[in-house]
C-alpha cells in the first residue's frame, strides 16, 4: 500500500512540474499572427523607460495598426504613391516614440508581408492582436482618397457609443493638427470592423488625402511623417495623463 501511495506522489510531482513548464511556455512574450511572431518595439516591461518599472505602474500596451499591406495597396495617387507604404512608415516612426516614453508597443505588421488571405480575415486578425494582448489602446493609421479635386484634411474615427473612443479620437486629432497644420475635418463615428471588434478604446485616423498633390507631398515627406507620428503619440500620452 505504501509503495502505491509513494508511486502516486511521484506521478503527481511529475505532472505538476510539466504543468508549470507548459504554463511558462504559454505566457511567453511572443505574439503571433498565425504561426509567425509579431515584433515588439520593446519586449521587456520597463525596458524602454525605467519610470514605469521603478514607479510600479502597469506598463501600458499600445497596438499600432498600419493600414492595408501586402496585396492590399489601399489608396493610391496618380503618381503611384501607395497608402500601405505611408501608413507603415508612420507606424514605424510612432512605435519608438511611445517606447521611449515607457509604453509597450505591438504592431499588426512591421513590413509588407501579410499572411492572411481575405479582407475579413485581415480585419479580424488585426482586432485579434489587440484583444489577445489585452491592449490598452488601439490606433489604426490610414490615408484618405477621393475623386473630387482639392479635398484635404485630417479626420479621426471612433465607434459610436464609445465615450473612451471619442476621448481618444479627440486627443489624437488635436495632437496631429498641432504638429501638421492640415485642415481639421473633425472626429467622426463609423462602424469599421477594427473599431467594432477591438475591446480597448480604438480609433482609425485618416492622416490626409493622397489624391490631392499638395497633401500627397506632405504625406510622403519623412519629416512630416515624423510629425504625424509625434502628433499621434501626444494624443496617446495625453489620454493617460502621463
Amino acid at each position: 500500500m505504501k509503495k502505491i501511495i509513494y508511486t502516486l506522489l511521484i506521478l503527481m510531482i511529475i505532472l505538476l512540474i510539466i504543468s508549470i513548464y507548459l504554463f511558462r511556455q504559454a505566457m511567453g512574450d511572443s505574439v503571433y499572427l498565425s504561426d509567425k511572431p509579431v515584433n515588439y518595439a520593446s519586449e521587456d516591461v520597463g525596458q524602454a523607460n525605467g519610470s514605469f518599472a521603478s514607479s510600479g505602474k502597469k506598463q501600458r500596451i499600445i497596438v499600432i495598426d498600419a493600414g492595408h499591406g501586402g496585396p492590399d495597396r489601399g489608396a493610391s495617387s496618380k503618381s503611384g504613391t501607395l497608402e500601405k507604404d505611408i501608413t507603415l512608415a508612420v507606424a514605424l516612426k510612432l512605435g519608438p516614440i511611445l517606447e521611449n516614453d515607457g509604453y509597450k508597443v505591438i504592431y499588426t505588421r512591421t513590413n509588407d508581408v501579410i499572411d492572411w488571405q481575405s479582407e475579413k480575415q485581415d480585419l479580424l486578425r488585426r482586432a485579434g492582436i489587440a484583444n489577445d494582448n489585452h491592449a490598452d489602446l488601439f490606433v489604426s493609421i490610414h490615408i484618405n482618397s477621393t475623386n473630387l479635386k482639392n479635398i484635404t484634411g485630417t479626420e479621426t474615427y471612433y465607434h459610436e457609443g464609445s465615450s473612451e473612443g471619442q476621448k481618444f479620437a479627440r486627443l489624437v486629432q488635436d495632437g496631429i493638427l498641432g504638429e501638421v497644420h492640415l485642415k481639421d475635418r473633425g472626429i467622426k463615428t463609423e462602424d469599421y470592423s477594427v473599431l467594432r471588434n477591438v475591446t480597448a478604446p480604438a480609433i482609425l485616423t485618416e492622416l490626409g488625402y493622397i489624391s490631392t498633390p499638395s497633401e500627397e507631398a506632405v504625406l510622403k515627406d519623412p519629416e512630416d511623417q515624423e510629425k504625424f507620428a509625434q502628433g499621434i503619440a501626444s494624443g496617446i500620452i495625453n489620454y493617460f495623463g502621463d
